[in-house]
C-alpha cells in the first residue's frame, strides 16, 4: 500500500514540475522565445521532455 502512495506522490510532484516549467516558458516574451528559437506551440512538449525525459 505504501508503494502506491509513494508512486502517487511522485506523479503529483512531477505534474507540479511540469505545470511550473510550462508557466515559466509561457512567461517569456515572444522576442525571448524567438531569440531561443522556440515556438510557443512547442512549449508543452518542451516542458514534458524537461520533466519526464
Amino acid at each position: 500500500m505504501s508503494h502506491i502512495i509513494t508512486r502517487v506522490g511522485a506523479a503529483y510532484r512531477k505534474r507540479q514540475d511540469y505545470r511550473r516549467t510550462l508557466a515559466e516558458l509561457n512567461a517569456m516574451s515572444d522576442a525571448e522565445a524567438l531569440d531561443l528559437g522556440l515556438n510557443r506551440a512547442d512549449f508543452p512538449s518542451i516542458a514534458a521532455h524537461a520533466v519526464y525525459g
